[in-house]
C-alpha cells in the first residue's frame, strides 16, 4: 500500500473515532445535566446543549459537506432543525401524585381561576370551585350548596359573616381537605378564610381595595393584608404590575407578580380575514371620536386599512374570528384585562396607544374609567381616599385622575407596556402607517416563542409556590421530601428558586472533565483537517 495513501486513512480514522467520541460525551453530558438538576437561571441543560449541536451542526456541514449542492444542504438542514426541535421538548411533571394538593376558590370572575386550573392541574393540583360570577354557567361552576356567603353579599362582606361561616365550614370534610385558598376578584375576599389557619394565596386582579372602598373598610383590609403577607406559608400578589406597585403603595406590601397566562384557547393566529378588529370602547362617545379622527387621516393617504369594532362585526365571536383577522386594536379600558392575555396567548398581533397619547386620552377623556373605583362611578377622583404607606408619600398617588404626571407615571406599569412585541401607535395617522408597514407574520412568531418562555416560568414560579404550601399542610407531612426531590429534578428556575440545586464537588470535576475532553477532540478535528483534505482523501479512497 502507498505510504501516503496509508497515512492519509489513519487520519482519517482518527477524526472519525474523535467525531464520535464527541457526540458520545455531548450526549453523555446531556444526560447527566437533566438527571442533576444542573441549570442556570433561564436555559436548562438540554437547551444549552440544543445550542451547541446547532452551532456544531454549521461546523460539520462547513467541514464536511462543502460540496453538495444548495437544494439537498436546505434538505438536511431543515432535517437537523427538526431533531433538534423534537428533542428540545419539555415533559412537565406532576408534582403531587400520591396525594393530590386542594386550592378552594369562590371567585366572582370566571377567567382568573379558570386561567389557573388549566396552568396547575397538570402538576396534580385538584379545584374545588365554588364560582359566584354572574358567568359561571359558561365554565359550569356555578356553586351548589354554598352557605352563608352569597352573590349579593360577597364582594361587600360584612366583618361579622367572618365568624359564621367557619363555624359553619370548621368541620366540614370538604372543607378540611383544602391546602389553600385562592383570591382573585376580589381578592378581599381571603379576609372569609383567614380563622381556618390554611395557607392563602391573594392575588389581585383588580385594585384590591375591591369591596372594601370606604375608608375604615380599606384600612382594616390593609390590616389583615398584612398579617397575611407576614405568614410565610402566604402569597401576596397581583397577576399585574400594576396592581402589584399599588399594593405596595398603600402597604408597603412587596407584593409579587403572578401573571395570567390563559393558554387555555386552542385558537392561534392565522390572519387570512381581511382587515383589523378594534376591541369594545366603554368610554361613551369615544370610539366616534376615535374614528372620526382615523376617517380623516385615511383620506389623505391611498391605502387605508379597514378597522371595524368586534362587536358591530360578530354580535357573539368565536375565539377563531379573533385569530382570523390581521390583528387587533385596542383602547383600552383598563390597565390590565383577561382578554388582553387571551389575545397575547393566541399570538394575535395587538396595537396600543403609546404611553403619552394614552396619558393625554386619560386626561381629557378618562378612557380607562375602570382604572379606579371612582371612575367606575363616573367620578374624576383628584386622591385616595387613604393616605399611603409612608415610604411611598413622595410617589403620585394612583387615583388621581386630574393630574397629568400621576396619570404618567402610573399607566407605565399597564400589561400592554409590559408585554413585549406589541406595537404602539403614536396618533390615528402613526396607526394607519404601522397598520400598512409592520410584518404581522413576524410579530406573530415573536409572540409565541415568548409565550413558550413564559408558560416555561410559570410553571416554574408555581411549582415552589406549591411546595411551600405543601410544607405547612398537614396532609403533605411525610412527602416533603419526595416533592423537593422532585422540584430539584423538573428543571425548575426563577426568582423563588434560590438555593434549591446544589452541586457536589464531583459533579463539578466531572463538568470539568467533559468539557476539558470536548474542547480536546474539536482540537484534534481541526488540525487533522487541516493538514489534510479530508473529504478528498475518503472520495480517492472509494474511488482506488
Amino acid at each position: 500500500m502507498d505510504p501516503g495513501r496509508d497515512t492519509t486513512m489513519r487520519r482519517v480514522r482518527l477524526v472519525t473515532l474523535l467525531c464520535l467520541f464527541v457526540l458520545l460525551s455531548l450526549s453523555f453530558q446531556t444526560f447527566w445535566m437533566k438527571e442533576n438538576g444542573f441549570l442556570s437561571h433561564q436555559k436548562g441543560a438540554a437547551e444549552a446543549f440544543h445550542s451547541f449541536s446547532r452551532k456544531g451542526a454549521r461546523i460539520f456541514a462547513a467541514w464536511g459537506l462543502g460540496t453538495r449542492d444548495k437544494k439537498n444542504k436546505t434538505e438536511q438542514d431543515s432535517a437537523a432543525q427538526s431533531w433538534v426541535n423534537q428533542t428540545s421538548e419539555h415533559k412537565q411533571k406532576v408534582l403531587f401524585e400520591k396525594h393530590k394538593l386542594v386550592i378552594y376558590s369562590s371567585d366572582f370572575h370566571i377567567s382568573p381561576i379558570h386561567d389557573l386550573k388549566d396552568l396547575l392541574q397538570p402538576l396534580g393540583v385538584k379545584f374545588i370551585d365554588q364560582s359566584l360570577s354572574a358567568h359561571c354557567d359558561l365554565t359550569k361552576t356555578c356553586q351548589k350548596g354554598l352557605k352563608v356567603i352569597t352573590f349579593k353579599n360577597g364582594i361587600g362582606l360584612d366583618p361579622k359573616l367572618i365568624p359564621e361561616f367557619y363555624k359553619t365550614y370548621k368541620d366540614d370534610p370538604q372543607m378540611e381537605s383544602v391546602d389553600a385558598f385562592v383570591c382573585f376578584h376580589p381578592s378581599s375576599l381571603c379576609e372569609l378564610f383567614m380563622p381556618f389557619n390554611k395557607s392563602l394565596i391573594v392575588i389581585a386582579s383588580t385594585r384590591y381595595e375591591m369591596g372594601r372602598t370606604p375608608a375604615y373598610r380599606w384600612t382594616s383590609w390593609n390590616r389583615n393584608l398584612k398579617k397575611i403577607s407576614q405568614d410565610p406559608r402566604n402569597i401576596v400578589a397581583g397577576n399585574n404590575l400594576y396592581d402589584a406597585k399599588y399594593i405596595q403603595y398603600f402597604t408597603g406590601i412587596n407584593a409579587q407578580v403572578l401573571e395570567s397566562f390563559c393558554g387555555y384557547i386552542e385558537d392561534k393566529y392565522v390572519g387570512n380575514r381581511p382587515g383589523f378588529l378594534l376591541a369594545p370602547v366603554r368610554t361613551k362617545g369615544f370610539q366616534a371620536v376615535f374614528f372620526k379622527n382615523y376617517t380623516r387621516t385615511c383620506q389623505e393617504h391611498e391605502k387605508c386599512p379597514s378597522i371595524k369594532p368586534v362587536r358591530l362585526l360578530y354580535h357573539k365571536y368565536k375565539y377563531s374570528d379573533l385569530a382570523a383577522h390581521q390583528g387587533i386594536v385596542h383602547i383600552p379600558y383598563q390597565v390590565s384585562y383577561m382578554s388582553i392575555f387571551e389575545q397575547y396567548r393566541m399570538n394575535i398581533p395587538l396595537f396600543f396607544p403609546s404611553k403619552e397619547l394614552l396619558a393625554d386620552w386619560q386626561f381629557h377623556h378618562q378612557v380607562m374609567k375602570e382604572r379606579t373605583w371612582d371612575g367606575v362611578h363616573n367620578r374624576k377622583p383628584a386622591k385616595s381616599s387613604i393616605p399611603p404607606d409612608p415610604r411611598f408619600a413622595s410617589v403620585p398617588d394612583p387615583n388621581n385622575e386630574r393630574n397629568m404626571t400621576a396619570i404618567k407615571y402610573w399607566i407605565q406599569f399597564s400589561d400592554f407596556y409590559q408585554f413585549p412585541h406589541i406595537t404602539y401607535f403614536d396618533s390615528e395617522a402613526d396607526l394607519l402607517h404601522k397598520l400598512n408597514t409592520v410584518d404581522l407574520k413576524s410579530i406573530s412568531s415573536k409572540m409565541k416563542a415568548h409565550n413558550i418562555k413564559l408558560r416555561k416560568q410559570l410553571i416554574s414560579n408555581w411549582s415552589v409556590i406549591l411546595t411551600n404550601v405543601a410544607k405547612y399542610s398537614r396532609h403533605f407531612e411525610h412527602e416533603l421530601e419526595s416533592l423537593n426531590d422532585k422540584l430539584n429534578s423538573a428543571s425548575v428556575s426563577g426568582p423563588n428558586r434560590t438555593g434549591l440545586i446544589s452541586l457536589r464537588k464531583g459533579n463539578v470535576l466531572l463538568m470539568f472533565y467533559l468539557y476539558f475532553w470536548f474542547v480536546l477532540s474539536c482540537c484534534c478535528c481541526c488540525c487533522c483537517c487541516r493538514k489534510t483534505n479530508w473529504v478528498k482523501s475518503v472520495k480517492e479512497h472509494l474511488i482506488h
